[in-house]
């Protein structure tokens, strides 16, 4: 019943792992802008960057571990089907990652992806209300065309 987010992180590695059940799509988050891009067709890392020339570096969220530096992905590289991935700024690149700034990603990818399933949910569901009026509407356009020369006459 909707998509799920979930956050791990294990003790060992401190690696973040979002997940959100089976999907076929590749999830590309804004971290700065918060906004979510669902590619349904294989794409590289390189065309999603094409938009955001020498400011934005992509990364695999699997692959963020605490402490480190953001592993970048290369601009050939094919996206994976069911993966996260976030687009990052430039400023960010050199910046080893704290257990909040990854607590911030992972709470900004369960918002943008809450965000599409409820806009996802809106396109595909017509409330009863929405059914009513568009079928009161239809019965309108469809009423029988009024002779204004009959009404006329019987005002005579």
């Amino acid at each position: 019943m909707g998509m799920c987010a979930s956050i791990q992180s294990t003790k060992k590695r401190g690696t973040m792992l979002i997940t959100n059940g089976p999907s076929s799509t590749v999830k590309v988050v804004h971290s700065v802008e918060g906004n979510l891009q669902e590619f349904r067709h294989p794409i590289t890392a390189g065309h999603v960057l094409a938009e955001h020339p020498n400011t934005f570096f992509l990364c695999n969220s699997e692959e963020m571990l605490i402490d480190s530096h953001v592993p970048h992905v290369p601009d050939d590289e094919e996206l994976q089907v069911g993966q996260i991935y976030f687009l990052m700024p430039i400023s960010m690149a050199n910046h080893p990652l704290s257990l909040q700034e990854l607590c911030v990603l992972a709470t900004l990818a369960s918002s943008a992806l809450e965000k599409a399933a409820e806009m996802k949910k809106k396109e595909k569901t017509v409330s009863f209300s929405d059914r009513r009026k568009t079928k009161c509407n239809r019965n309108a356009r469809r009423s029988p065309k009024v002779d204004f020369q009959l009404a006329l006459k019987k005002l005579d």
